[in-house]
C-alpha cells in the first residue's frame, strides 16, 4: 500500500524538486552523466531512474557509431561469400546481394541525416564518409586479390623500370609520355625501396582508398574557405564522394596530381584571398568596356556574400604559402600533362576576377610549366606540337571523341552508359539550379564560378585520347558539388524543412544509384583473376629481349615487368583501327607471318578471359572474334600452347617454326 504524502510534505515538494534538479545539474557537470533527481523519481526507485537516463544519454551519444558499426558489419557479412568470377556485363553490381545494397544505401542516408541534424559533429560525419570510401573503394581490392584496372599495371611497370635502371629514358619509343613526366613514378620507386616490398604491386591496390581519403581532406580546406555553413561543407564532401564516378583515383599520376591541385586551390582560397572583392578599373577611354566594368563592380558589391570566410594573412605567411604552391605545382608539372593547365586556368580565373592578392604567382607557375615542356618533356613534345596545334579550337571533335556510339554495346553496358550520362547531366543540372538559388538569395560566388567554368576551357585544347570530357567533369566536380549543396542550403539561415529533407535524400539516392552503375559497371573486365596474373607472369619472366607479344587486347595484367624489352601488338586494335580483315578471315596464316618475322627473338600470343569479356561487351570488334581466334589456334598444328589455365592461354609457333624454347 502506497502512503500518500501529507499536506506538509506536499507543500515541500517544490523545494524538493528544485533541490533534486540542482543536484542533477551538479552531477552532470561533475561526471558528464545525467543524474536521477528528477521530480519523477519520487514515484520510482531512484537507482532505476538514474540507470535509465544514463542508458538513454549514452545511447543517444554513441548511436551514430553503433549504427555505423552495424552497417559496416552488414556489408562485410553480405560480400564475404560473393563469387567475383560470376560477374555479368553489369560488373560488380551483378553479384552484390540485396543486403549489401541495403547497407550501403543506409550508410549514405545516415551520413546525410547526420549532416542535416548534427553538422558540427565533425568526427562522426567524417567517420561515415571514411567508411563509405573504405567500403566502396576497398572492397574490390579485398575480394579480387589482384590489382584493378589494366592501366594500373603499366604504371607499376614504369616504377619497375626506374628500380632496375635508376632513371627514366625520355627518348624511349614506347610509353615515352611517362618517361617525360616521371614525378609520380620516381616517388613510388623511392617508396618501394623505403618499404622494402620489392614492387609497387604490394600496395597499389589500396590507392583508391588512400587518394579518396586525402582528397576529402583537401576538399574540406576548399569548402571551409568558401562558407561557414557546416551543412554545406559536409554536404559538398558527401556529394563529391557519391558522384565521382570517373575512376581517376587508381594508382596513377592523375590521382597524385589531382590531390596537389586541390591543395593549391585550398591554400589560395583560404590564405591568399582579397579581403574584399577587387573592382575593375573604370577604363575611361572605352565607353562600352567602362559600362561593363561599372556593371560588374555594382554586381559584386551588391551580391557579395557576407558569410564567406576570408583570412587575411601577414606578408611573411603569404610568401610561405606561395612558396608551398610553387613547390607543389613543380611536382605536378613533372608528374602529369593535363593537371598543370587545369590549375593555371583556375588561378588565372581567380586573378582576373580579383579574388586573389597574388598577381605574380600565376605567371610564375605558367613559366615553370612552359620551362618543363621545352626541357624535361622536350623529347615527347617535339613529335606532338603539330598535332596539338591542329587540335586547338576543335571543340566539336573533342566532344564527339568522348561520346561513343552505344549501339554495339552489350545490353548491360548500354544500361551502364545511360546511367553514366544521366548521372553526369544530373550533377550539372542540379549545380545550375543551386547557382540560380544562390542568385535569388543575392549571392554570387566568384571563386566557385571560376572552379566550375575554368576546366571547360580545356575542351578547346585537346581531346586527351578521348577522355577530355571526363577530365573536365572531374576537375569541376568539387565546385559542382558545392553548388548542389547550396541548392539545399542557399544561406546559413535556411532552415531544414521536411520537404527539403525528403528531396535531399531522394537526390542523394538518385546520384548514388548512378554512381554505382558508373563505378562498378565495368568490373567484369577491370577484374583480373589470379590465373590471368600467373599467365602474364609466365610470359614476362620467360620471354627474351626483343620478343613480339601479340595480345588479344591490352586489357590484362600487361607491361608491369621488363616492359621495355618487348614489342606489343593488339589484335583488337588491328581489326578496329587498322581494319585488318585478314585477322577475321584467316587468323592462323596471318599470325604465323607476324610471329615468324626473323627480327624478333621470340613471339607469344596472349588471349585471356578479361580480353574476351571487354571485346564482347563493348563491341569494338565482332562479338566472339577473340574466342574464335583462340579456338583456331588451338586446333592448328602450326601453334602450340606453352601455358594454359581456365582464364588465359599463351601460344607460340610450333617447333618447326620457332626454335627458341621459352
Amino acid at each position: 500500500m502506497i502512503n500518500k504524502p501529507t499536506p506538509a510534505q506536499q507543500n515541500a515538494l517544490p523545494d524538493v524538486e528544485h533541490q533534486n534538479r540542482y543536484q542533477d545539474s551538479r552531477r552532470v557537470r561533475a561526471t558528464g552523466k545525467p543524474g536521477c533527481g528528477s521530480h519523477y523519481a519520487r514515484w520510482l526507485p531512484s537507482d532505476w531512474w538514474r540507470d535509465a537516463r544514463c542508458v538513454v544519454a549514452i545511447a543517444g551519444r554513441y548511436a551514430p557509431y553503433i549504427l555505423l558499426a552495424a552497417l559496416v558489419g552488414l556489408w562485410v557479412l553480405s560480400v564475404r561469400s560473393v563469387d567475383v568470377r560470376s560477374m555479368t556485363d553489369l560488373g560488380f553490381l551483378s553479384i552484390l546481394p540485396p543486403t549489401a545494397y541495403l547497407a550501403l544505401g543506409a550508410l549514405v542516408v545516415s551520413a546525410a541525416v547526420l549532416i542535416f541534424l548534427r553538422p558540427h559533429d565533425n568526427f562522426v560525419i567524417f567517420a561515415y564518409i571514411a567508411a563509405f570510401v573504405l567500403i566502396v573503394h576497398g572492397t574490390p581490392n579485398v575480394l579480387y586479390g589482384t590489382l584493378r584496372y589494366a592501366w594500373s599495371w603499366k604504371h607499376v611497370g614504369i616504377v619497375d623500370y626506374i628500380q632496375r635502371h635508376g632513371s627514366v629514358d625520355p627518348h624511349i619509343s614506347y610509353l615515352s609520355v611517362y618517361h617525360n613526366w616521371p614525378g609520380f613514378f620516381a616517388v613510388n620507386a623511392v617508396l618501394v625501396d623505403l618499404l622494402g616490398v620489392g614492387s609497387a604491386l604490394s600496395y597499389a591496390g589500396w590507392s583508391p582508398v588512400f587518394f579518396n581519403l586525402i582528397d576529402a581532406g583537401a576538399l574540406l580546406l576548399i569548402f571551409t574557405s568558401l562558407t561557414h555553413d557546416r551543412r554545406v561543407v559536409w554536404s559538398s564532401v558527401l556529394i563529391f564522394c557519391i558522384s565521382n564516378w570517373v575512376g581517376q583515383d587508381y594508382f596513377s599520376p592523375q590521382a597524385f596530381a589531382y590531390f596537389l591541385h586541390l591543395v593549391i586551390l585550398g591554400i589560395t582560397l583560404r590564405w591568399l584571398r582579397n579581403a574584399t572583392p577587387r573592382q575593375l578599373p573604370p577604363f575611361q577611354r572605352l565607353p562600352v568596356v567602362r559600362k561593363l566594368a561599372s556593371g560588374y563592380n555594382r554586381l559584386i558589391t551588391q551580391y557579395s556574400d557576407p558569410d564567406t570566410p576570408v583570412a587575411v594573412s601577414p606578408r611573411g605567411l603569404r610568401w610561405l604559402y606561395q612558396g608551398l604552391i610553387i613547390l607543389m605545382f613543380a611536382v605536378i608539372v613533372i608528374s602529369h600533362q593535363i593537371t598543370p593547365p587545369m590549375t593555371l586556368f583556375m588561378l588565372f580565373g581567380l586573378l582576373l576576377l580579383g579574388q586573389t592578392n597574388t598577381r605574380v604567382l600565376p605567371f610564375v607557375l605558367a613559366a615553370i610549366f612552359v620551362l618543363w615542356l621545352v626541357t624535361g618533356a622536350a623529347p615527347f613534345m617535339r613529335g606532338q606540337v603539330t598535332e596539338l596545334v591542329d587540335q586547338l579550337g576543335q571543340i566539336t571533335d573533342h566532344l564527339s571523341s568522348n561520346l561513343h556510339n552505344t549501339t554495339q554495346f552489350s545490353a548491360g553496358q548500354v544500361l551502364v552508359s545511360a546511367m553514366v550520362r544521366g548521372l553526369t547531366f544530373s550533377v550539372l543540372a542540379l549545380a545550375f539550379l543551386g547557382g540560380l538559388r544562390r542568385l535569388i538569395h543575392h549571392r554570387i560566388d566568384l571563386p566557385a564560378i571560376v572552379g566550375v567554368l575554368a576546366p571547360f576551357t580545356a575542351l578547346a585544347a585537346n581531346s586527351y585520347g578521348g577522355e577530355i570530357v571526363f577530365r573536365v567533369y572531374f576537375f569541376a566536380l568539387p565546385f559542382l558539388s558545392l553548388y548542389i549543396a547550396w541548392l539545399l542550403f542557399p544561406t546559413p539561415s535556411t532552415r531544414l524543412r521536411w520537404h527539403t529533407a525528403v528531396g535531399a535524400l531522394a537526390m542523394c539516392g538518385a546520384i548514388f544509384t548512378g554512381f554505382l552503375f558508373a563505378y562498378y559497371g565495368k568490373d567484369a573486365w577491370n577484374y583480373f583473376t589470379p590465373n590471368e596474373v600467373a599467365g602474364a607472369d609466365y610470359v614476362f619472366n620467360n620471354a627474351p629481349p626483343d620478343t613480339l607479344i601479340i595480345e588479344g587486347s591490352r586489357n590484362y595484367p600487361s607491361e608491369y615487368r621488363f616492359y621495355e624489352r618487348f614489342t606489343y601488338v593488339k589484335i583488337t586494335q588491328e581489326i578496329d583501327y587498322n581494319k585488318n580483315q585478314d585477322l577475321l578471315l584467316a587468323p592462323v596464316p596471318t599470325l604465323v607471318n607476324w610471329m615468324a618475322n626473323p627480327k624478333y627473338a621470340a613471339a607469344f600470343i596472349i588471349i585471356s578471359r578479361a580480353q574476351i569479356i571487354e571485346a564482347d561487351s563493348l563491341g569494338e570488334i565482332p562479338r566472339g572474334t577473340l574466342e574464335n581466334i583462340r579456338q583456331s589456334l588451338l586446333s592448328s598444328p602450326l601453334f602450340r600452347v606453352v601455358y594454359s589455365n581456365p582464364d588465359i592461354t599463351v601460344f607460340r609457333l610450333a617447333d618447326k617454326y620457332d626454335t627458341i624454347a621459352p
